[in-house]
């Protein structure tokens, strides 16, 4: 019996938030590159506040939960953001978030830059 490749990363921020990705069978190793660079990216928003910083990211990525099979654009999930927690944050922080959850593969997207949408992978 072969065994299964497996990889296993832990990444923990100063206020002790963990993420955790495994990966078991065949993976390409290409794309836990991409995804680790992606993740080691400074990913601090240029508005909010310190106590957003490292959370907001996540906060978006649970609300976009919400839209489940649906395909969703960037304002409607400003606007869940808005209305789920509270938070207002610009349309272009926004987006910039959410090509970096689609670069992360965590979402899907279609469309030009004009009418781009997402759709949970």
């Amino acid at each position: 019996m072969a065994v299964k490749p497996k990889v296993k990363v832990e990444i923990t921020d100063e206020k002790g938030g963990k993420i955790t990705l495994m990966m078991s069978g065949n993976y390409d190793p290409e794309k836990i590159q991409k995804l680790m660079q992606v993740l080691s990216q400074d990913a601090e928003p240029q508005n909010p506040t310190q106590d957003e910083r490292g959370t907001l990211i996540d906060l978006l990525y649970e609300a976009v939960q919400f839209f489940g099979e649906r395909w969703f654009d960037s304002k409607s999930a400003k606007e869940l953001l808005e209305q789920r927690y509270g938070k207002n944050v610009s349309l272009p922080l926004v987006s910039t978030y959410l090509s970096r959850m689609k670069d992360g593969g965590r979402l899907l997207s279609r469309g030009n830059r004009v009418h781009r949408e997402y759709h949970l992978t």
